[in-house]
């Protein structure tokens, strides 16, 4: 169905966010060599510790049983190749949603593994074979405390996280709803937006938006296409992070910058700060007086700046 709209056999976020390497350079196979899973594994230390620990308990497994291909075996292999390939092709972070897959299945294949290497707890076997027992504590142990930390972390960070969407997604979607709807915007971090707004999406990032993701592939993404891209799909206003398009050639100069809203101690949005511009000049002054009377909504700590603030003061009565 993809391929039939004229789409990519993969989803867009996949052949975007992805790792895919360049099979036609040297830089590109060493890649594929093992190079990016090695240091995706380097950065995730509760990635690493649970492929170590699946790979003694492995080699246990091998050690002390006649038949290799057992449902412990087989489960700890499918862990092992399954991350390596992600860590390879794919990323980590984000509050760890991309690899808690991972984690689920490697806490389940080393704990089903461990069960067949270990003896049956008991205070006879425990007198019988201390050392057994004191390793594997050492190896549960080692094995939990990188995921510790990924715990607290998961915990206090959604906090300050959901304070970043609320003063930036939300809001953005909340102005697009009550001045916009209905018309073309284009934009690079379109989820909340299009759940809050009836807008027509034009995804300068290339999720939702195809024409971007092909420019992408091929090479050609660069200011002239973003502003001719825009203007195709009768855009009215942009609202995006400046910095995601400096490597293209920044945006267009033809576009008008009204104003920025930025915000503190981001840790999960695209940037602290997220731009307006008219992409058509003829709603620069509209798109301005919007701003304007949408400031009384936003949050206190929202930092507002740009020619709606200036164009605010030099109106506001003394």
């Amino acid at each position: 169905i993809s391929l039939a709209k004229g789409w990519f056999f993969m989803p867009n976020s996949v052949m975007l966010k992805g790792h895919m390497p360049d099979l036609f350079s040297a830089k590109g196979i060493v890649k594929l060599l093992g190079y990016q899973c090695y240091s995706h594994m380097m950065s995730a230390e509760h990635i690493f510790v649970l492929i170590i620990v699946a790979g003694v308990v492995l080699v246990f497994l091998y050690g002390t049983r006649t038949r290799f291909w057992n449902r412990s075996c087989v489960l700890l292999l499918v862990f092992i190749a399954t991350t390596c390939l992600h860590l390879q092709f794919a990323d980590t972070g984000m509050f760890f949603r991309y690899e808690a897959y991972l984690v689920t299945l490697g806490l389940l294949a080393i704990v089903i593994g461990l069960r067949e290497v270990l003896p049956r707890f008991s205070v006879t076997g425990l007198k019988a074979n201390p050392a057994m027992y004191i390793a594997s504590v050492f190896v549960l142990m080692v094995s939990i405390s990188p995921i510790a930390v990924r715990t607290a972390l998961s915990i206090v960070g959604p906090t300050q996280a959901m304070i970043n969407t609320y003063e930036q997604q939300y809001q953005m979607g909340t102005f697009l709803n009550k001045y916009y709807s209905g018309s073309a915007v284009a934009a690079n971090d379109i989820g909340a937006i299009n759940f809050l707004a009836d807008i027509h999406c034009v995804d300068l990032f290339g999720l939702g938006s195809i024409e971007p993701a092909q420019a992408k592939r091929k090479g050609r993404y660069n200011t002239q296409f973003i502003d001719e891209f825009a203007h195709s799909k009768n855009t009215r206003v942009a609202i995006v992070y400046d910095h995601w398009y400096k490597s293209y050639g920044g945006l267009p100069s033809s576009w008008i910058k009204a104003g920025a809203w930025k915000i503190r101690s981001n840790i999960v949005v695209g940037g602290d700060m997220v731009s307006f511009y008219a992409v058509d000049p003829a709603e620069k002054q509209n798109l301005i007086r919007n701003l304007q009377d949408f400031s009384s909504y936003l949050p206190n700590k929202v930092i507002e700046m740009g020619l709606y603030t200036e164009t605010k003061r030099a109106t506001e009565p003394e």
